[in-house]
């Protein structure tokens, strides 16, 4: 770019202004005596010339400086104005951050003070309700009152709560069902005997027969046969604890629950 002017630029031009007249004066005293085509009258008019080309590039000059030096202050105002105006900015935005900080530190008390507002306004509801059923119970009570048609009812002897219940029945129903349970499997048994017509051991034949068995072979239980009968004793087992656990919960629902009575059995035996 170009080389800036030099800082002394105004001080020469006014020293050139100050020798200008000088130099015309010069000029005016050598036109008495010669002729413009003198060189003498050339040189000083060339200086003059010159003096004035000089003196009107550093007038030029002088106001360009003040020309950039007024635009630097516009500019460097402008800066300082944008400076302030972002400051402005920097500050409500700090603001906002402020509030908004304040704002999320607030929120669970906020969150608390719903919820608190919630349930007293359930709680109010509420007491509405009760208030307004009590309201028109009472309209009602007042205007059968006023309309004679309102009846006292006095409780003479309160309910007596009794000491056992009536129905059903838990001990007729375990000894009936005691007493029946075997009568009933033993007849099972009897009537399944009878509609059996297998022959069973050595009496059984001589009966159907009507003569007496000589030999008798003994049977050979195999493997299979220990097994299977491994098997129905294992079912009979099973059979017996299924047995027993619905004889318990029988006299549990029926009778008396079992923790009951196994404490009255502790108790008689202390």
């Amino acid at each position: 770019g170009a080389s800036p002017p030099p800082a002394n630029g105004r001080s020469a031009a006014v020293d050139q202004a100050q020798d200008l007249p000088s130099l015309k004066a010069e000029y005016a005293r050598l036109l008495t005596k010669y002729k413009e085509a003198h060189p003498d009258v050339q040189a000083v008019k060339r200086k003059i010339d010159l003096l004035k080309a000089s003196g009107e590039k550093g007038i030029a000059a002088a106001a360009s400086m003040n020309l950039d030096a007024a635009r630097v202050r516009t500019k460097m105002a402008a800066a300082q104005s944008r400076i302030a105006s972002l400051a402005e900015q920097k500050r409500q935005l700090i603001t906002k951050m402020e509030g908004y900080e304040a704002d999320i530190l607030e929120a669970p008390q906020v969150e608390r003070g719903l919820i608190t507002l919630m349930r007293d306004h359930d709680n109010a509801r509420k007491k509405y309700e009760e208030i307004r059923n009590k309201e028109m119970g009472a309209k009602i009570t007042e205007s059968l009152e006023q309309e004679n048609k309102a009846e006292r009812f006095v409780l003479l002897e309160p309910p007596l709560m009794p000491e056992k219940p009536i129905k059903p029945n838990r001990k007729k129903i375990v000894a009936l069902g005691l007493v029946l349970a075997p009568a009933v499997g033993g007849g099972l048994v009897m009537l399944l005997e009878m509609l059996n017509q297998r022959v069973r051991g050595v009496g059984a034949l001589e009966s159907v027969l009507g003569k007496r068995v000589l030999v008798a072979v003994p049977y050979i239980a195999t493997q299979a046969d220990k097994a299977k009968r491994r098997k129905w004793l294992m079912l009979m087992i099973v059979a017996g604890l299924v047995l027993v656990a619905m004889l318990l919960v029988v006299v549990h629902v029926f009778y008396m629950p079992l923790d009951v009575l196994l404490f009255k059995a502790m108790a008689r035996f202390e």
